[in-house]
């Protein structure tokens, strides 16, 4: 089984994807897809520098498993070269902006599991890239469960923003499109747009990281009852948050995640459990086990990558409460040396956002050569005092956690998905 012959199964002549205005069905997705093999064999062979694993001839085309990078523009060409890769010796692996070559060229001699059908390029929040490979099983299998959490049904018209490069974006369509929903794609950033289409093709589900729900929130001027349902990662989505998308969307459930690459989905949380705790990442998905070990995640789950090991270690800071509530508290990664004392990045962060009482995006960073913490946060204003903002994080900090510095900028840098990027 793959997605190709998934996609095969539903109702050929309703619309799968709709995007720049164009309406797709799911035969018309197929035939493109069709017309891609062509293209995306010819390229692998033009560049088998670049695509294959110890290139010995033209006959590894047949025998071989063929690394294939994805770069279209959009996300219909980004969607019809994957599929076109399923059930063929083609793994695919869905890029977005510009790769330089020596990150190609890291990927020349890998590896490719006998059983991947596509593969995943990863940067998280650091800016070190890893390749990781999935079955169909590993996404498909685990498809019924979270389209019952994420109450996604055949009539869900799902509104979704970025490239499927951001693998979150490419599981929800997927998963949509086993039960033969429909998705309406916008590439850009461009909230306006973004409510445009949402109200003419009458949107009734939102994926969004929560910065960009923010930004949404922001441009509207009057609510909008069409949208039934929104889902986002749940490390940056708190009351506040809640709050200001249920003004804009008054009739919206919220469903947060708690997930990773590696593992797949882990924990989630209903909007009527969201408390003053930006922390709380609610309970296990069905059939995922979940437990705190020295203080961090690990994860026994069926919907891993290829190769991981069991139980995976997500290297997330985490507690379980009485309640069997998991809570997350940072990555350990982000854990900040000063003076010889570890400092959670997460931590400062959190209580900043809390303190500050404004619309902003913060990361905490080290000072380059010195041992000073850093506050550099995103915020349509800067904070009116510092020296109020410092008074008030005496109450929920110690000295020595409280940056010294505050940095007011336009836009922190971000990876490909949204994520503030620290290194």
């Amino acid at each position: 089984m793959n997605y190709k012959k998934m996609l095969e199964g539903q109702p050929q002549d309703k619309v799968a994807l709709i995007e720049d205005g164009q309406d797709i069905t799911y035969g018309q997705l197929l035939g493109l897809a069709g017309k891609m093999e062509e293209k995306i064999r010819h390229n692998a062979g033009m560049r088998k520098e670049i695509f294959y694993r110890d290139f010995e001839g033209a006959d590894r085309m047949q025998t071989g498993k063929i690394l294939y990078f994805v770069e279209e523009n959009t996300v219909l060409e980004e969607l019809a070269a994957f599929i076109a890769c399923q059930g063929s010796n083609m793994v695919p692996v869905i890029l977005t902006g510009d790769l330089p070559q020596v990150e190609r060229e890291k990927w020349k001699n890998i590896d490719i599991p006998k059983k991947a059908v596509m593969g995943v390029l990863t940067s998280g929040t650091t800016g070190q890239h890893k390749m990781l490979f999935r079955t169909y099983e590993s996404w498909a299998d685990f498809f019924p469960c979270q389209n019952r959490v994420f109450s996604m049904k055949e009539d869900t018209v799902l509104f979704a923003q970025g490239s499927l490069a951001f693998t979150g974006n490419l599981n929800l369509y997927m998963a949509l499109f086993s039960i033969g929903g429909t998705v309406v794609a916008a590439k850009k950033f461009d909230p306006r747009q973004w409510l445009y289409v949402i109200k003419k093709y009458l949107v009734n589900y939102i994926y969004l990281i929560p910065a960009k729900m923010t930004a949404l929130c922001k441009i509207m001027k009057e609510p909008c009852k069409s949208v039934k349902h929104f889902v986002t990662g749940s490390q940056s989505f708190g009351k506040n948050e809640l709050q200001r998308t249920k003004k804009c969307f008054p009739e919206i459930s919220v469903v947060l995640y708690y997930g990773s690459s590696e593992a797949n989905y882990i924990t989630y949380l209903r909007d009527w459990e969201i408390n003053g705790d930006n922390r709380l990442v609610g309970r296990p998905f069905p059939g995922v086990e979940v437990r705190i070990q020295n203080g961090v995640f690990y994860v026994e789950s069926a919907y891993g990558v290829i190769g991981i090991e069991h139980p995976f270690c997500t290297k997330d800071l985490g507690r379980a409460d009485k309640e069997g509530r998991f809570y997350f508290e940072g990555r350990q990664d982000d854990l900040l040396n000063i003076n010889g004392k570890k400092y959670s990045s997460y931590k400062i962060e959190q209580a900043i956002q809390e303190k500050c009482g404004v619309d902003s995006i913060v990361m905490v960073k080290r000072e380059r050569d010195k041992d000073i913490l850093t506050a550099c946060y995103e915020s349509d204003v800067p904070f009116p005092s510092v020296l109020n903002v410092r008074k008030q994080l005496r109450e929920i900090l110690p000295e020595q956690e409280i940056p010294k510095w505050f940095i007011h900028v336009n836009r922190l840098p971000r990876t490909d998905s949204g994520k503030i990027r620290r290194k």
